[in-house]
């Protein structure tokens, strides 16, 4: 378990790729946050068709992603982590 999960330090969410749409949804993803909190390998959690633009988007802004890393017994560990992305 850890003592401290990773916090983000930068990164704002992403724009649409298609800006005139009405949809607003969010994207469930899985990161793996390294030492020094940069986000070392992302994922997204569900795939769905015809999702693809909005999930390239999600993973090419999360990879700019800063995050304070994670601790386990005051060490700095590597982090999984979930996270919910939503479009601005």
């Amino acid at each position: 378990l850890l003592d401290k999960k990773p916090t983000l330090i930068q990164g704002e969410p992403p724009e649409s790729p298609l800006p005139a749409s009405p949809r607003r949804f969010k994207i469930d993803c899985r990161i793996l946050i390294d030492e020094q909190g940069n986000v070392a390998e992302v994922s997204i959690e569900t795939p769905r068709p015809g999702y693809e633009l909005y999930e390239k988007a999600v993973l090419d802004t999360l990879r700019t992603y800063r995050f304070e890393p994670g601790r386990r017994e005051g060490q700095i560990v590597p982090t999984w982590m979930s996270l919910t992305v939503e479009f601005r």
